[in-house]
């Protein structure tokens, strides 16, 4: 059953603390009531009356970059959901690691940007193997995660998030 998944199940915990977040901020929230995989997360309507789709990502930042990503064909699906349903969609990271929830619009964090970071010349949205990153100083801080809801995403948490080291060439500093 699909609500029993580990990740289901790790999700759910960060899908409810946001809407908790999101609620108490005043957005009106509508969440799916149903066992079966959803295109969204929740849809939303804001304090000032726009209709969002909201996509929680219980994933940190990875250790080497300044940024976080998603699946990409995800990332793909959710350009074509709010391409078809005219419904903008926000990306929100519930990161345990950082204890922070980030995050920004699909349309915003899609615009190329150059970060330089570490001496490596990074261009992003960057699309790597089955992932897309986008930088952290795009995302939008949300909340503060409390302990007791970060200690149930760590007893939750195993890291099969690719965190790959930067090339020699990428730090390499001429020799100096």
């Amino acid at each position: 059953m699909f609500s029993q998944l580990p990740t289901t199940r790790k999700g759910t915990i960060a899908e409810r603390y946001v809407r908790d977040v999101l609620a108490g901020m005043g957005w009106h929230i509508y969440a799916y009531a149903t066992d079966r995989p959803h295109p969204l997360d929740m849809i939303a309507i804001t304090p000032d009356g726009r209709l969002v789709g909201v996509e929680v990502k219980c994933k940190c930042a990875r250790f080497y970059y300044p940024d976080t990503g998603i699946d990409r064909n995800d990332y793909y699906a959710y350009h074509a959901l709010q391409s078809q349903l005219d419904l903008p969609v926000l990306l929100l990271f519930v990161d345990n690691y950082s204890r922070t929830v980030y995050g920004n619009y699909l349309n915003t964090l899609s615009q190329p940007i150059t970060i330089v970071d570490n001496k490596r010349t990074l261009e992003y949205p960057m699309i790597v193997d089955r992932y897309v990153y986008f930088p952290l100083q795009l995302m939008e801080h949300h909340a503060n995660i409390p302990p007791a809801i970060v200690a149930q995403l760590n007893t939750r948490t195993h890291s099969k998030y690719h965190h790959p080291l930067p090339h020699a060439t990428d730090v390499d500093d001429g020799g100096v």
